[in-house]
């Protein structure tokens, strides 16, 4: 039990990994884009904040001292004026500068952002009092209060974030500077970084993705797989054998069981150490899988012990693999130069004479091949047969 629950476990740690991977990147682009959209406020807020406090200098310093009085704005300076805040509307990309001022409990734009019409008729440059009736009680106190203010607003023109700045003219009468952005502005900016965080997300996962395929293969071909020759390993064969024998069943088609076992193989190891005798089991084994069919299921059990399953194959037909098996691996190998010679006892099992299940057929496979052993290796027997 133990061991099946380490092969699920590396089978599946991979697949586990990656999609907690995956959890933490998506996790990480969330919490970056929240970061980003608080950023992308300040960053906002400071935008807004520089123009405002700049605006002055575009301004005569009793600009607003002068324009409450009638006459006192020349046309032309008024469009100068006009033209050098549609300016910098346009260059910092916001949609109002402006100046206003308070009368009587209530919020007038003094000098706006003119429309070409505007600038081009004359109509309001003189004095450019628009009342904004939609400013709400925290805008007209900041008059009061003199300190920055930041408020959201929203009026028939849209909904805008806004700085108010409060100043003084020379006479010491309070005006504020103001810039305003539309949300709509500042929900594309956000719209674009969230697209930005959605193509790293999706980028990631593209070029993690061959990664995870490539990492996952390997896992499983080592859960699989016996680590030296590759061949099915004990728990792989347990359950690729066992379908093979269920196949059979159903179709009443005949299933042999072989095991075989190195004739010789410990003295080699022990004699001239374990990387001489790794690099001949590696040799045995491709010539073992040279030998077989593709539906036939190889397997290393560990150390020199092989069992191999024959589907669809009857007494004859392993009896005439198990003498191709014999004389192939009995050939000589040459491993570092050295001439090494060994052989295999094999037992055999078939279904149903010898058993109806893995379990059985792999007690009598195995009595047969120490019964090969006994009969002076390099042979095979057939279990409950004696001869």
């Amino acid at each position: 039990m133990i061991f099946i629950s380490r092969n699920f476990i590396n089978k599946f740690l991979s697949l586990i990994v990656y999609f907690i991977f995956l959890a933490l990147v998506i996790l990480f682009s969330y919490y970056s884009f929240i970061r980003e959209k608080e950023y992308i406020y300040k960053e906002v807020d400071h935008k807004i904040l520089a123009i405002a406090q700049s605006l002055p200098l575009l301004l005569s310093d009793d600009f607003h001292d002068r324009a409450s009085s009638a006459n006192s704005i020349t046309n032309q300076e008024f469009k100068a004026n006009m033209e050098k805040l549609s300016q910098m509307t346009k260059s910092f990309k916001v949609d109002y500068v402006y100046t206003c001022i308070k009368r009587n409990n209530s919020m007038f734009i003094t000098s706006g952002n003119a429309t070409d019409n505007e600038i081009k008729t004359g109509v309001n440059l003189i004095h450019y009092y628009d009342p904004y009736i939609e400013a709400t009680p925290s805008m007209l106190k900041a008059f009061d209060t003199g300190k920055i203010l930041f408020v959201e607003n929203t009026d028939h023109w849209g909904t805008f974030r806004n700085v108010l700045v409060p100043l003084k003219s020379p006479n010491g009468s309070i005006y504020m500077s103001g810039v305003s952005i539309s949300l709509y502005k500042i929900e594309q900016y956000l719209r674009e970084s969230f697209i930005e965080h959605i193509i790293f997300g999706v980028g990631l996962f593209i070029i993690s993705l061959p990664i995870f395929l490539w990492r996952h293969r390997r896992i499983t071909k080592l859960a699989y797989s016996d680590t030296l020759t590759q061949l099915p390993n004990r728990y792989a064969f347990q359950k690729l054998a066992t379908s093979a024998l269920n196949l059979c069943k159903r179709d009443s088609r005949p299933f042999v069981l072989m095991f075989l076992d190195l004739d010789g193989f410990k003295t080699i190891n022990d004699t001239l150490g374990h990387s001489i005798g790794d690099k001949l089991l590696i040799k045995v084994s491709n010539r073992l899988e040279s030998i077989l069919r593709e539906s036939d299921i190889p397997s290393r059990q560990g150390g020199d012990e092989f069992v191999i399953a024959l589907p669809n194959t009857d007494l004859d037909g392993a009896s005439f693999v198990a003498e191709k098996i014999l004389d192939e691996i009995a050939k000589p190998y040459i491993v570092d130069t050295r001439t090494l010679n060994v052989t295999f006892s094999i037992g055999i099992a078939h279904f149903p004479n010898d058993g109806i299940d893995l379990e059985n057929l792999s007690k009598k496979a195995d009595i047969a091949m120490y019964e090969a052993k006994k009969a002076g290796r390099n042979c095979f027997r057939i279990s409950g047969n004696t001869e």
